[in-house]
C-alpha cells in the first residue's frame, strides 16, 4: 500500500476528527481507490474506534435519481440521517472518475 495512505488516513482519523476509543466511525466513499478506505478503517481500529463503512458508485447512484419516486427519496433521506445520526465520527472520502456522470439528472 502507498504509504502516504496510510499518512492521510492517521491525519483524519487522528486530527481532522480525533476518534477517540468506543466510537463509531462511518467512512462514506464515492469513487476513490479502495486501498484509501483501508488505510483509514485500519487508523480507526488502532485509535480503538469502530469502522462502518459506505461505498457508493456515482453510476448506481444516478440510476436511483433518474428512477426514483418520491417516496423513494424520501425513505432515502430518512435512512442516510438515521445513519449519520448513529455514529461518533464521520469521515467523508470523495473523488471523481466521470464529472459528467450526473449530468442529466
Amino acid at each position: 500500500m502507498d504509504e502516504r495512505y496510510e499518512k492521510l488516513a492517521d491525519v483524519l482519523v487522528q486530527f481532522s476528527t480525533t476518534v477517540r476509543p468506543g466510537d463509531r466511525v462511518l467512512v462514506d466513499a464515492s469513487a476513490v481507490p479502495d486501498e484509501i478506505v483501508l488505510a483509514v478503517m485500519r487508523s480507526v481500529k488502532r485509535s480503538g474506534g469502530h469502522p462502518f463503512v459506505n461505498i457508493s458508485r456515482a453510476r448506481v447512484k444516478r440510476e436511483f435519481l433518474l428512477h426514483g419516486t418520491e417516496d423513494d427519496f424520501a425513505l432515502m433521506s430518512d435512512w442516510e440521517a438515521a445513519k449519520f445520526r448513529s455514529m461518533q465520527c464521520c469521515i467523508l472520502l470523495r473523488g471523481m472518475n466521470n464529472s459528467f456522470e450526473m449530468g442529466d439528472v
